[in-house]
């Protein structure tokens, strides 16, 4: 997980750098077509299964609010339209009635821990300024990274608690408004809601124990686990945007 945290940090540094035009002197040309907004704020699970309590539902999350904060790098073309790449980081504490929860499949609770997701995400901009308000929309796919309890498996042959890491496809909307402070900085506010679908399987090979009320060796068969969640969560948050 620390490995793929620094991955997308050091993604979003080189992207930046990169997009900086140059002249003939070596010092980067000023252009307002590259913009890049860094947001803060709330993030509110919704839906029935990202903050979903229910046991015998495999999709339950046990989510509640935490927070999202995300870097997005966007290019813009003709007639105001662009692209735009975006890191989010966002945690969500497990609620506390999550604590003493067994998930099927394992022997451990699920204790008092949380959903931490890291989204790489990619997709259209459109972006309008009317004086001094600024005003763009983002519609965004990708995948994301998480960590959390309920993903975590039980050995058969062990019974020791395995911390696992699952991915999957994500999607992101975003509306933003925006006003100038200077003409390369403006304050911005945001609504976006971000979607994952991670998941995570392990194959655990046969294995063969003693038995001592049949007082014999018992040979059992490979077993795999499955675990798949839905992400599902409303962000509103605050930030700047600077224009190059």
């Amino acid at each position: 997980m620390k490995r793929s945290k620094l991955l997308v940090v050091f993604l979003f540094i080189s992207f930046s750098l990169f997009c900086q035009e140059v002249d003939k002197s070596g010092k980067p040309k000023e252009s307002k077509n590259i913009f890049v907004d860094f947001l803060i704020g709330p993030s509110i699970p919704v839906g029935k299964s990202y903050p979903g309590i229910e046991y015998e539902n495999d999709k339950s999350g046990y989510a509640k609010t935490g927070y999202l904060f995300q870097g997005t790098i966007n290019w813009l073309g003709k007639k105001n339209m662009g692209l735009a790449v975006q890191i989010a980081y966002q945690r969500n504490p497990l609620k506390d009635t999550a604590e003493m929860v067994i998930p099927s499949g394992t022997g451990y609770a699920l204790g008092k821990g949380g959903w931490m997701n890291i989204y790489l995400l990619a997709g259209p901009v459109y972006e309008k300024k009317i004086q001094k308000i600024l005003i763009d929309v983002k519609i965004l796919g990708g995948f994301v990274i998480t960590s959390s309890p309920v993903f975590n498996m039980t050995n058969p042959e062990t019974h020791q608690n395995e911390k696992k890491s699952a991915t999957g496809f994500s999607l992101g909307f975003n509306a933003n408004a925006g006003y100038f402070l200077t003409s390369h900085m403006a304050l911005q506010l945001s609504l976006s809601y971000l979607a994952g679908f991670p998941a995570v399987s392990k194959q655990y090979n046969a294995y063969q124990y003693w038995d001592p009320e049949l007082k014999k060796i018992i040979y059992t068969a490979p077993s795999e686990f499955k675990i798949n969640k839905n992400i599902s969560t409303f962000n509103t948050t605050a930030g700047i945007v600077y224009f190059f």
